[in-house]
């Protein structure tokens, strides 16, 4: 898709912005033409405690990569040609991807990929970024005073916000600083599974209409929850043994929620009226109440 003829701004970058710019540009240049040229996404990260995921994010835009990798070369070009002008005319889209290129720089030295240019700090990468932003923020003015190109900027926004998610999940994808995958999760839906059990039977066995099945998850993660808080005289061994006793518990914590799912103030949340008081469900009141 081609792109309109957008009204562009005049800007002049300095060298010591060009050194925070330019190995953002580079780092993705190479990793686009790795896998262009061996047809498969790069996977270069340190320290990778769980495998990548099989699945991308976002859509390709073969067009917006053409021009992202374009100005990364105007610029190389500018900064390496002795007695060159360093004023450029630049697009509100172009300049976006000068600051998404400052990003990749900061993330990629942080995480120890590339080098550590001379002139780099996080204050200078704050500083560069907040002018650019003021830049595209007066490019962007030029684009929404013509009315044939009003509607072209929200269209350019909406490939570009999806191009960013390609970029990072298959050219930038980094697993450092990542906690290790443990298993909580699965083994919480196992216990959440075992207790959906429960409550079909102490539910069949009183003859209350079972909800729905979200509904009926979501008082079954209340339940956990209280008992975790120590609001409920049962432990979570016991529920997994699913003895009488527990049966009685998880009676008393969803009979009185589930018939007031077809109220209208249930509707509000099953969730947080499930967190029963220590005093409300399974115990005994105090003798001071």
């Amino acid at each position: 898709m081609a792109f309109p003829v957008f009204p562009p701004i005049s800007i002049r970058l300095t060298r010591c912005q060009y050194d925070l710019i330019a190995p953002g540009f580079r780092r993705i240049a190479s990793l686009h033409a790795y896998c262009v040229a061996n047809g498969v996404k790069p996977i270069f990260y340190l320290l990778a405690f769980s495998p990548r995921p099989n699945t991308t994010k976002g859509r390709y835009d073969q067009a917006l990569m053409a021009a992202l990798l374009e100005l990364g070369e105007r610029l190389a070009s500018l900064f390496t040609t002795p007695g060159g002008s360093r004023r450029l005319r630049l697009t509100a889209l172009q300049i976006e991807f000068l600051m998404f290129a400052a990003r990749v720089t900061c993330k990629q030295v942080e995480h120890c990929h590339i080098e550590r240019p001379k002139s780099y700090s996080a204050a200078k990468i704050k500083r560069l970024l907040g002018w650019l932003e003021s830049r595209r923020k007066r490019a962007k003015r030029c684009w929404q005073l013509s009315s044939t190109l009003r509607e072209a900027y929200p269209q350019m926004q909406l490939r570009w916000a999806k191009l960013l998610p390609w970029i990072h999940w298959s050219l930038l994808y980094c697993a450092c600083h990542r906690q290790p995958a443990t298993g909580v999760r699965r083994q919480h839906r196992m216990y959440v599974d075992h207790v959906v059990k429960l409550a079909h039977e102490v539910l069949d066995r009183r003859n209350i209409p079972t909800p729905e099945r979200h509904e009926l998850r979501k008082l079954c993660r209340a339940f956990l929850r209280s008992m975790r808080l120590g609001y409920q005289r049962t432990t979570l061994g016991q529920v997994l043994r699913g003895g009488s006793w527990t049966k009685e518990i998880l009676a008393l914590f969803l009979v009185p929620r589930v018939q007031k799912l077809g109220s209208p103030k249930a509707s509000r949340g099953v969730a947080n009226a499930g967190l029963a008081r220590p005093n409300e469900v399974g115990r005994q009141p105090s003798s001071n109440s």
